[in-house]
């Protein structure tokens, strides 16, 4: 939920995206999602990593940071 606004945020974590099925998978997740009204930046936060690039907290604190502060 929001700080600023009480709105609901949806949070996906996206930790095998060098894997081509699990993309594939999540593409048409996406797509129910936007269905939905879950969108990617207006109420859907996105997070990613790979075997080689590894979660980054930093970038994290950094996108929160961008969506909700005053």
């Amino acid at each position: 939920m929001s700080p600023i606004d009480c709105k609901v945020w949806y949070w996906e974590h996206l930790g095998m995206m060098d894997n081509p099925q699990y993309v594939s998978g999540f593409t048409k997740k996406l797509q129910t999602f936007c269905n939905n009204g879950i969108i990617p930046d207006y109420n859907l936060i996105l997070t990613y990593e790979t075997a080689y690039m590894p979660f980054d907290i930093n970038a994290l604190d950094i996108k929160l940071s961008y969506l909700f502060s005053n």
